[in-house]
């Protein structure tokens, strides 16, 4: 069987063993010319590996279509997979997608924290902080401290949050199986979105939810918060540590 070398629409004969060295292509079977994009697999909000939200990272995603992301976000199954580009924009900040099973979203946590972690790692080791994700809600500044534990959290500025409306707590008692006294009666249950939209439930302890998240799944959680501030200055900083899982080569056409 022969090997086929196709050429690139637009790209002269004499420059495209060069443009394909440059941009990861290799020469497959079949006249199929495929590209190999660097991956990473980490798990965020994680203490240790196989724990926490997997996330899947693919670099060098710039030349990929919208359906091409889509369908290796639902290859992957992940609950998301995001996709950067290989060279930040003039301010510095990185463009990022982020991309679920079903569909694109414009911004969810856990994949800001593994997103930038693996930026660092591949492009930006030693670079100033804040580092810049560009996504689709807006620029997201990121930074990286040593945590009280010796490690390292991922820590990002979470979005205005706008409330929305509330529900009794005799209801939501009912809908989550729980008794009435394990509802809290100080905050009131009420809906709120950064992006995203969810239903805030206070409980009197930790006891009373009788879940941690994640740990039911065998994937247990930590999920770091710190707010200041009050009304429109009130600032909502979400952290978390990463652990590398994976890496290896996206095929693609």
């Amino acid at each position: 069987m022969r090997e086929i070398l196709l050429v690139r629409h637009g790209v002269p004969a004499r420059d495209t063993r060069s443009w394909i060295r440059g941009h990861d292509f290799e020469r497959c079977r079949l006249g199929v010319l495929q590209m190999a994009l660097p991956f990473h697999i980490v798990d965020v909000f994680a203490e240790r590996r196989y724990a926490g939200n997997p996330l899947a990272v693919v670099l060098r995603a710039e030349q990929l279509s919208d359906e091409t992301m889509q369908r290796i976000a639902t290859e992957t199954n992940f609950s998301e997979t995001t996709f950067v580009a290989t060279d930040p924009e003039p301010d510095g900040a990185f463009g990022v997608r982020i991309f679920t099973p079903a569909r694109e979203l414009a911004f969810a946590g856990h994949p800001l924290v593994g997103t930038a972690w693996v930026i660092r790692e591949a492009y930006a080791r030693g670079a100033a902080e804040p580092l810049r994700l560009n996504i689709a809600a807006g620029r997201v500044p990121v930074t990286f401290e040593r945590s009280e534990e010796g490690g390292e959290v991922t820590w990002f500025v979470a979005p205005p949050v706008t409330l929305g409306a509330t529900c009794g707590r005799e209801d939501i008692a009912v809908a989550l199986g729980l008794a009435r006294e394990d509802i809290a009666s100080g905050p009131p249950v009420q809906l709120a979105g950064a992006s995203s939209t969810a239903l805030l439930v206070p409980v009197r302890d930790l006891a009373a939810l009788r879940i941690e998240q994640g740990y039911g799944l065998h994937r247990p959680s930590c999920v770091r918060l710190r707010a200041r501030g009050a009304g429109a200055a009130r600032e909502v900083r979400v952290g978390g540590s990463v652990v590398p899982v994976a890496r290896g080569e996206w095929l693609t056409e």
